[in-house]
């Protein structure tokens, strides 16, 4: 699970949980644009009281540095492989930089392996990044897959719980 379907699931739980939400896509792939289904997932098109925005892939992109400049909380997704947690560093600095003083940052790790190495020190290396772990994971899960196809209903329990802690994790920064 990558940015994207992060995006889309925290979106979905937020307006589960009675929040209005919009997703603004401005990923050149265009997915979550692709998924959303506006009736069935309960979001907005336009300006919600909660604006997910899922970014292009390239941090140093002029439309990723105006949605981290304007954003109230930045969430950066992130494995618990080495590779990707020694790249987000130059990512934590490039938001940091960019970022407005209040705005909040969170990493959430994604993909997680229970009683892995990596899983087990990978809020340990997040925090050496400078920037808060949150408490909520999303391990490897086949819902995350069906969320794409169906939305909210897609997803088992276990996977819905997931999102909604995370999303209540969010609101609270």
């Amino acid at each position: 699970m990558g940015k994207s379907t992060l995006c889309y699931g925290v979106a979905l739980a937020l307006a589960q949980a009675g929040k209005e939400v919009s997703i603004e896509d401005l990923d050149p792939q265009q997915s979550v644009s692709g998924w959303i289904d506006f009736e069935r997932d309960g979001l907005t098109e336009i300006g919600g009281e909660v604006v997910c925005i899922d970014t292009r892939p390239a941090i140093d992109d002029q439309s990723v540095l105006n949605a981290i400049k304007e954003a109230d909380v930045i969430v950066m997704p992130s494995t618990p492989s080495p590779a990707d947690l020694t790249a987000g560093k130059a990512t934590a600095d490039v938001i940091r930089s960019h970022k407005r003083r209040n705005a909040k940052t969170i990493v959430v790790l994604n993909m997680m392996r229970k009683r892995t190495f990596f899983s087990d020190h990978a809020r340990e290396v997040v925090g050496q990044l400078g920037i808060k772990p949150a408490h909520t994971t999303v391990p490897e899960r086949q819902g995350i897959q069906r969320m794409v196809l169906d939305g909210w209903k897609g997803m088992n329990l276990d996977t819905r719980a997931e999102f909604l802690r995370l999303s209540i994790e969010l609101l609270s920064l």
